[in-house]
C-alpha cells in the first residue's frame, strides 16, 4: 500500500553540516506518499508538501533530485560560493544534487515535489563502469527544464498513487 501517513516525516534524509545530526528533507506532516514501505532498490521516491522555510547548511545521503510538481512557479533561493542566488523553480523543473554537495537552499511558498533519492551504489550497478560508488558524480543544476526527469517524477507519482505494492509494470506482467 502506499505510504499516506501525513502524520509521518520523509525518510530520504539530510545532514546537517554544523551537527553531523540526521534529518528528515520532509517534516512530519508534509510526506503524501512514499516508495519506502515497497522495498524499491537504491531509490527512494518521495511526494512532499512542504511548508515555507529555510534549512541549514547540509547535504543529501545520495544523489537527490527535487522536481516542481505545483501548479505554480516557486520563489526559490540557496546559499552558495558567491553568496545568496534568488530564483524560481517553475512546475516540472527540478534541481539535482550530487551525493555529499553542500546544500543551503529556502522557499517563499508552498512547495510541492517529488524528491527522487539515488543511492550511490545503485549508480554505480547501472553505470557498469567498474567506478567505485564514491567517484560517481553528477553535474548539479538549479531549476531546469529537463523532460526526462520530470517524465520519471511523473512516472514514479503514478506508481505510488496507484497503490500497487511492487509498481504497475510488475503487476501487468
Amino acid at each position: 500500500m502506499a505510504e499516506r501517513h501525513s502524520q509521518r516525516a520523509g525518510e530520504d534524509v539530510l545532514v546537517d553540516t554544523a551537527t553531523g545530526a540526521l534529518f528528515p528533507a520532509a517534516p512530519t506532516g508534509s510526506l503524501l506518499l512514499s516508495s519506502v514501505p515497497h522495498g524499491w532498490r537504491g531509490i527512494i521516491v518521495e511526494w512532499h508538501r512542504l511548508p515555507p522555510r529555510e534549512l541549514s547548511q547540509h547535504y543529501v545521503v545520495g544523489h537527490g533530485i527535487s522536481v516542481n510538481t505545483g501548479a505554480h512557479p516557486i520563489p526559490f533561493g540557496w546559499n552558495g560560493r558567491s553568496g545568496w542566488r534568488d530564483s524560481v523553480i517553475n512546475p516540472g523543473e527540478s534541481h539535482l544534487l550530487t551525493q555529499g554537495e553542500l546544500n543551503t537552499p529556502r522557499w517563499l511558498q508552498i512547495f510541492d515535489e517529488i524528491s527522487i533519492v539515488l543511492q550511490p551504489a545503485f549508480v554505480a550497478d547501472v553505470v557498469e563502469d567498474g567506478f567505485p560508488p564514491d567517484r560517481i558524480e553528477f553535474a548539479s543544476q538549479r531549476s531546469v527544464d529537463d523532460s526526462v526527469i520530470a517524465r520519471y517524477a511523473r512516472a514514479f507519482h503514478s506508481e505510488l498513487a496507484a497503490d500497487v505494492p511492487k509498481g504497475l509494470c510488475t503487476s501487468r506482467r
